[in-house]
């Protein structure tokens, strides 16, 4: 009921007038029935079906939930959601708190105050225009942010959120408030289900982190995909979903840092400059996310970075090699590179004997980066013949025997 009656603001009458419709458009098992709209001594009321039973929230009682038991309970809440969305209508809200389990177990989701038409230009009337309108822990990016183009994306997203947290325990964004909460969502990647509960397996967590993604086109397209992917996972089949590629992950992390992503990609291009000829420079960006210092979830996707970046640097080092070849064809032209190619493996060297000096665990790192510069400077010698007294390639000798020594 709307207690204040004849009081109540527009806002509240429209809000509850569309919840009532929703409710009575949707007939499906696992939706909450309603039985009567009316008014009583000028008190407007819907009378809906009695769940005697408990909260998704308070079942999983902030605690993992069974992986499987997980999976079963989203196959039939997302299977809801869908013919909730055949039938025009998107939730907006939904959440542990709004989906009531029978005695049997059963999901009824309920609560749709925040009812969208998907049918229609605009929002319901009484939604204003980028008005944020939700639960922030199981919010999307869109409703987050306050735009208009809200539609069956945005519930898969909560329908992900809410895997997230019987899967973990919490919500995928847990900040100090709501504005907390709201900056996390819009500048960081969700930490993966299974670095909080290890025993989380790829195929579940694949489904889960799709409905998180930011772009709503990367998402389940519609609620009965991620259903049918759930089923899958449930049968033993593989599921049509596939986990964030390195290089995304490691791109989506340069556009949440740019900084150190910029000062990583410096030292690079100095390890890269004319030869091309460079070896793992992920590990340079690795190291930079220990030096600074950077939140778990960053370090873990700056390592996959690092991963990336190691095989294209392997890459590099394949054609650095096909180029000297090339170079001992052409000595006019490897004699213009020759400085350049000095300069950067001189930089290369002295980089990696200061700032990684007191750095542990890149000692492999440095030991092929070393082998790496001799074999450079010994092409480099052979292209002018035996020109030891050349003062560059000696202090490339000189840099590169120090870094021997100093890791023994």
């Amino acid at each position: 009921m709307i207690l204040s009656g004849p009081h109540a603001d527009a806002e509240l009458l429209g809000r509850f007038r569309a919840e009532a419709e929703a409710f009575a458009q949707l007939q499906h098992p696992n939706i909450v029935k309603i039985y009567d709209i009316g008014e009583e001594s000028g008190l407007p009321y819907f009378s809906l079906e009695f769940v005697e039973g408990q909260t998704l929230d308070e079942f999983r009682d902030s605690q993992p939930v069974n992986e499987r038991t997980a999976a079963k309970l989203m196959e039939k809440i997302a299977r809801a959601m869908h013919f909730a969305h055949d039938a025009g209508i998107v939730h907006r809200d939904l959440k542990p708190a709004n989906v009531l389990l029978t005695k049997e177990g059963e999901p009824k989701v309920t609560d749709f105050g925040l009812v969208k038409r998907i049918e229609g230009d605009d929002i319901d009337s009484q939604t204003q225009t980028g008005a944020i309108m939700g639960t922030p822990h199981y919010m999307a990016p869109e409703q987050a942010w306050g735009k208009a183009d809200i539609g069956r994306e945005t519930d898969v997203w909560a329908l992900g959120a809410m895997l997230y947290a019987l899967l973990t325990g919490r919500a995928p964004f847990v900040g100090a408030n709501t504005m907390d909460t709201l900056m996390q969502l819009k500048e960081n990647e969700p930490v993966t289900p299974s670095e909080l509960v290890s025993s989380v397996t790829v195929d579940i967590e694949t489904i889960c982190l799709k409905c998180l993604q930011k772009e709503t086109g990367r998402r389940y397209g519609t609620a009965l995909e991620l259903g049918d992917d759930i089923r899958r996972y449930l049968d033993g089949i593989p599921i049509l979903a596939r986990p964030v590629g390195r290089t995304e992950r490691a791109w989506r992390w340069c556009r949440r840092k740019p900084l150190i992503a910029g000062l990583t990609a410096t030292v690079a291009v100095a390890i890269l400059a004319g030869t091309k000829f460079s070896v793992t420079f992920g590990v340079m960006a690795n190291n930079a996310a220990i030096a600074e210092g950077i939140a778990r979830e960053d370090a873990v996707e700056k390592q996959v970075y690092a991963e990336q970046k190691e095989r294209e640097a392997q890459d590099n080092a394949e054609r650095a090699n096909d180029n000297a070849d090339l170079a001992e064809r052409n000595a006019d032209s490897a004699l213009k590179q020759r400085t350049v190619a000095l300069a950067a493996f001189n930089s290369a060297v002295e980089w990696a004997g200061t700032d990684l000096k007191s750095v542990p665990g890149t000692e492999k790192f440095k030991l092929r980066l070393f082998g790496a510069a001799v074999e450079g400077l010994n092409r480099l010698s052979e292209l002018v013949g035996d020109d030891r007294q050349d003062l560059a390639l000696a202090r490339g000798y000189a840099k590169t025997g120090e870094g021997y020594m100093e890791i023994g």
